[in-house]
């Protein structure tokens, strides 16, 4: 009698999580969404020139290479909490883990460390954009990243893209 009702939860707990699927999969392309336009509208907003100084020259922006530097400082600071919290909040697991995982493996470093220098320089390049194009013309270009990468995917890996 008790394998039905195990039986019973079981298939009441797959088809809750069956039914809260579009749920999930629709609130998070929202929330990417949002984030994303969000993210663009903001920066475009603070990097508009409206205020003038004394001298009526308009004042001087923040340098992007600033603020890109605050946003990796921002997810190195994020990035070494996750690893402390996974490390069970003890310190010498956590030293220990970056011990292992940082200086005891150069050559992993070095292997990350390429894209991690491409991606700086993408994000200060970003900011050049947003500087110099209205938010659409940045939005839809931006986006077009996604279909020239997979255009270039499929011809590096002679794969036949079908259109359904």
């Amino acid at each position: 009698k008790s394998a039905r009702k195990v039986k019973r939860l079981r298939k009441k707990k797959s088809m809750a999580a069956v039914d809260n699927s579009p749920l999930i999969k629709y609130g998070s392309l929202f929330l990417l969404v949002a984030q994303l336009v969000g993210m663009v509208m903001l920066m475009r907003y603070s990097r508009v020139q409206t205020e003038m100084g004394e001298d009526g020259k308009p004042k001087d922006l923040y340098l992007s290479s600033t603020a890109v530097f605050c946003m990796e400082v921002l997810k190195f600071i994020a990035c070494n909490c996750v690893v402390f919290s996974q490390s069970g909040f003890s310190l010498k697991a956590y030293f220990n883990e970056m011990y292992t995982n940082t200086w005891a493996s150069p050559v992993e470093i070095v292997k990350i460390s390429v894209p991690s220098f491409l991606y700086v320089i993408q994000n200060n390049l970003l900011y050049l954009a947003l500087t110099n194009l209205d938010a659409a013309t940045y939005q839809v270009c931006y986006q077009l990243k996604i279909l020239t990468t997979a255009l270039f995917s499929a011809t590096m890996l002679k794969v036949s893209v079908e259109f359904t």
